[in-house]
């Protein structure tokens, strides 16, 4: 039987065509199917942002039926990186950043690269070191205060122009 994947780009490097995946439908939790990577589409669908793969699936018994649902586990090359609550990670543009702390107190907005880990969490592959303090909590908030006191500071910095007097 065939099965289609619908893999999120960012496993691109971790889903290759002969690899080896385990599969699990939604309506049989207990049962693990071995299935074979045999193709992948050669574009990504720019609104799902997922790639297409086709695996072959073992279905002997022919528990698993046409149209049903399920998720696939398979091994991940290793990632080294800082794990981080996905909640300290906000986007500026397309961009990631965190709030590092650079002395007691006191932030700044670090750009960072990022792989997800699971939904609560991602590995931080570059910007933030191990051991590095960040923050996790109020994020967004911290963004926003740190908006505006950017647009305040660039406001004060500004000269202030007097219209010209007519002779």
């Amino acid at each position: 039987m065939w099965l289609q994947i619908d893999a999120r780009e960012e496993f691109l490097n971790d889903l290759k065509q002969g690899q080896w995946v385990q599969f699990k439908a939604n309506g049989l939790s207990e049962q693990v199917f071995k299935a074979k990577i045999m193709a992948s589409s050669d574009f990504i669908d720019p609104v799902s942002r997922v790639i297409k793969m086709r695996a072959l699936v073992s279905n002997p018994q022919r528990l698993l039926k046409a149209e049903m649902l399920g998720s696939i586990q398979f091994e991940r090359s290793s990632i080294s990186g800082v794990v981080v609550p996905a909640k300290a990670v906000f986007l500026k543009g397309a961009q990631h950043w965190v709030f590092v702390e650079t002395a007691p107190s006191v932030f700044e907005p670090r750009e960072v690269a990022v792989m997800p880990l699971n939904p609560q969490q991602v590995v931080i592959t570059k910007g933030l070191q191990a051991g590095q303090s960040f923050v996790s909590d109020n994020v967004l908030l911290l963004a926003r205060e740190f908006k505006i006191a950017q647009d305040n500071l660039e406001m004060s910095a500004s000269p202030v122009v007097a219209p010209a007097k007519k002779p």
